[in-house]
């Protein structure tokens, strides 16, 4: 039995074979026409991908007191050495161009990721978060506690990523698409206090620059409507591969990844061309 990766890299290269023969095709076509496409807004989960950060190196679970408390700089070390981020979910946008034949589109642009909603520090000691509390001591937080923390912590990198697709349309306003996304993420360690119940940041510490690869397979689902601007709604999954490259506080850690991690991907989408009574002409 064919596995879920195999089959999505299958498709995926069935759908990039296809989009260079139409692309071909499409320039001796006085048929072609030329689009853009704009994601404004874009949820990716990625479950699975990132599952333990352990062995956690003494340099990257000390934090110095806070300015404004008793004893202020002195290195606190936070025992517990292990946290489990969770699922990582970054918001993100993307642009492309596009070339449009009929009910066939091809299109390859850049992925803009920008805010991680998970995983994200917590306050208490639990999941991608461990605390100290360098007044009382333990990990009680209350009334006057005032603790250091750290956390396991996935962000986007600021260089964009690159995406190609090929999508041909039912006539009904639904189409179908085949494509692969490369982006790259960065697993930190973040430093910092909870105090007044709020976390503050002290630093951050880069622990691996990861690159994620994806083969994907969705469908869009586009609104009738009038004028040059198309409304669509995108939903995406297929198999996560990931690249890591770990910085030497990284190599010193345990940073354990999922098996068999994967991606899901709904959004909105405004597409200027042919797409017209809300499906892809």
């Amino acid at each position: 039995m064919i596995g879920t990766a195999t089959f999505f890299k299958t498709l995926a290269a069935i759908g990039l074979a296809a989009a260079f023969s139409a692309g071909a095709a499409l320039f001796a076509d006085d048929g072609v026409q030329f689009g853009l496409e704009i994601r404004p807004i874009e949820f990716q989960i990625f479950p699975g991908y990132l599952s333990q950060i352990g062995n956690v190196p003494v340099s990257a679970r000390t934090v110095p007191i806070h300015s404004g408390d008793p004893g202020a700089g002195t290195p606190v070390v936070i025992s517990a050495d292990s946290v489990q981020p969770g699922t990582y979910a970054p918001m993100s946008s993307a642009v492309a161009p596009e070339l449009i034949y009929k009910r066939i589109r091809v299109r390859a642009g850049a992925i803009f990721s920008y805010v991680p909603l998970a995983p994200r520090p917590r306050e208490a000691s639990n999941g991608s978060t461990q605390e100290y509390n360098y007044l009382q001591g333990g990990n009680a937080r209350g009334t006057g506690a005032a603790l250091v923390y750290y956390a396991g912590v996935v962000e986007p990198d600021r260089t964009p990523g690159v995406f190609g697709e090929f999508e041909i349309g039912s006539g009904a306003g639904w189409s179908a698409i085949a494509g692969y996304q490369r982006t790259r993420q960065n697993v930190e360690i973040q430093q910092g206090w909870d105090r007044y119940d709020s976390l503050e940041t002290y630093q951050r510490l880069p622990l691996s620059s990861d690159v994620l690869q994806q083969a994907y397979a969705g469908v869009r689902w586009t609104a009738r409507t009038e004028g040059r601007w198309k409304r669509s709604i995108i939903v995406l999954a297929g198999p996560a591969m990931v690249a890591k490259q770990p910085t030497a506080l990284g190599a010193a850690a345990s940073i354990r990844y999922g098996q068999h991690p994967f991606f899901l991907t709904a959004g909105v989408a405004l597409s200027l061309g042919s797409r017209h009574s809300g499906a892809a002409q």
